[in-house]
């Protein structure tokens, strides 16, 4: 779901301002370049997963062990 709504984003700002082309990454929350996007005012889409949605994407392998941390 928050892939999907990256998706969507980047489809819509990259239709609004064709000459500033934009992408959909993964970061790691906390991380340096987590932190260098946020000083730099770059967008940055986060999810928390919890209680059975959390549980369900976990066994169903939607995200993996090290995406819980």
């Amino acid at each position: 779901m928050v892939s999907a709504i990256g998706n969507e984003f980047v489809l819509y700002m990259n239709q609004k301002t064709p000459e500033r082309k934009i992408w959909n990454t993964r970061i790691v929350d906390g991380s340096s370049v987590f932190m260098g996007c946020v000083k730099r005012n770059i967008p940055v889409i986060t999810a928390y997963f919890t209680g059975n949605q959390y549980s369900t994407a976990k066994a169903d392998g939607e995200i993996s062990e090290e995406e819980t941390t």
